[in-house]
């Protein structure tokens, strides 16, 4: 009798050992879900960030290109003025309003881009940091607490639900940041032609 309850005794030890190495290994599978669900969502919100990067360098190559053809405009009006003060002052504004535009889209433009890194930084280190917490509570809880490790498990499910919401959400907002600084690279270079043609203006006896 005394040996079978032994037996009894030393089976329930071990199933007991082998339910909690099951409860751990199912942390770690739930834990290797978070990690890939969260490399693919980081994916995709970096490619979400490299869109918006091409657009704003779409939007500074043609903003840069219809602001030249608007002081390409300006200068037609001089054509045919034979002097020299004119002709002159018309080079100068030329000149003044390409680098205007130059320097401002590009100043904007690397805003921007520098705005979307950051961006994307801070996303993948916040999504990242969110892995690495949760792999630290399953350290903390150990093989013996299944309350502990259950809870764990229940949270990096959610987090895994939560993830795709997450970076859509943060995307969106950067698209709408973006979208702020392409308005910027846009008014600017506006402004610069807009003081060209007051400049213009001021010359208008030369067109008469």
């Amino acid at each position: 009798m005394y040996k079978n309850f032994l037996l009894f005794a030393l089976g329930a030890l071990f199933l007991g050992h082998a339910c909690k190495s099951d409860l751990v290994d199912d942390a770690e599978a739930a834990l290797n879900g978070l990690r890939q669900a969260t490399s693919d969502n980081l994916n995709g919100g970096f490619l979400e960030h490299t869109k918006l990067s091409v657009q704003v360098d779409t939007t500074a190559i043609e903003t840069k290109a219809a602001a030249q053809k608007q002081i390409e405009e300006i200068g037609k009006l001089f054509k045919s003025v034979k002097s020299s003060k004119c002709r002159t002052a018309l080079k100068l504004i030329e000149k003044v309003t390409s680098d205007a535009v130059d320097t401002c889209v590009n100043a904007q433009a690397d805003e921007a881009i520098t705005l979307i890194y950051t961006k994307s930084s801070g996303l993948a280190d916040s999504t990242l940091k969110t892995v690495y917490d949760q792999e630290k509570e399953i350290v903390i809880c150990g093989q013996a607490d299944e309350d502990c490790l259950n809870g764990v498990i229940a949270t990096i499910k959610d987090k895994v639900d939560a993830l795709p919401g997450v970076i859509n959400d943060e995307i969106e907002i950067d698209r709408a940041a973006i979208d702020e600084q392409i308005g910027l690279i846009t008014a600017c270079a506006d402004a610069a032609v807009g003081k060209a043609k007051q400049l213009v203006a001021s010359y208008k006896s030369c067109v008469v």
